[in-house]
C-alpha cells in the first residue's frame, strides 16, 4: 500500500508540465505556469539580455555667429533633434543666427567662456581619451576660462535600466 502511494505521488509530480516557453511555479498544493522572460511559445526560453535595446544618446551645442551666446541639448535619441533643440536654445539667448558647432554621441561636449575675449570655445572629447577632462580644458584654454557646459553621452538601454551589458565606455 505504501509503495502504491509513493508511486502515485511521484506520478502526479512528474505529470505536471508547463507548455513550451513557460516554467512551473507554486508549491504546497498550488501550481501554475509562468512565462520564461523573453521566452516564446515555441519552446525557446530566450535570453533576458535579448530584451536589452542599446540606443545612442545625442547632445549638441550651438553658438551665435558672434560667439557670445550658446545653447545646448542633451539626452536626445536622434542627432537631428539634438541639433534642432540646441539651435532653438541658442536663438533664445541671442538675436543673432546660431550654428551647430558640436553634435556628439559617445563623446563629451564642452563649452568654455574665454576670460580675455568673452567668446565661447567648444570642443568634443572621446569618452576613452587619455588624461582627465580638466587637463583637456586647460590645454584648450591656456589664457584662462570658465567651463560653461560639460556633458557626456553614452549609449543606454532603451527598455529599462537593468541589466546593462558592458558597452565599452569608461565610467
Amino acid at each position: 500500500m505504501l509503495l502504491l502511494f509513493l508511486a502515485g505521488a511521484s506520478l502526479s509530480h512528474s505529470a505536471w508540465a508547463c507548455p513550451p516557453g513557460y516554467y512551473s511555479i507554486g508549491g504546497q498544493g498550488v501550481r501554475g505556469c509562468a512565462p520564461i522572460p523573453a521566452g516564446d511559445n515555441n519552446g525557446n526560453s530566450g535570453n533576458f539580455i535579448s530584451s536589452v535595446k542599446i540606443v545612442p544618446q545625442w547632445g549638441a551645442i550651438a553658438r551665435s555667429v558672434s560667439g557670445d551666446a550658446i545653447g545646448w541639448a542633451i539626452h536626445e535619441h536622434k542627432q537631428e533633434s539634438a541639433n534642432r533643440k540646441a539651435l532653438k536654445a541658442c536663438k533664445q539667448k541671442s538675436d543673432q543666427n546660431c550654428e551647430i558647432v558640436a553634435s556628439y554621441s559617445g563623446q563629451c561636449g564642452v563649452a568654455l567662456l574665454h576670460y580675455n575675449s568673452g567668446q565661447f570655445g567648444v570642443f568634443t572629447r572621446d569618452l576613452d581619451a587619455p588624461g582627465t577632462p580638466q587637463q583637456a580644458i586647460q590645454e584648450a584654454c591656456p589664457q584662462g576660462c570658465r567651463t560653461s557646459f560639460f556633458h557626456c553621452t553614452r549609449p543606454y538601454n532603451r527598455n529599462g535600466r537593468f541589466p546593462e551589458p558592458s558597452i565599452g565606455a569608461a565610467p
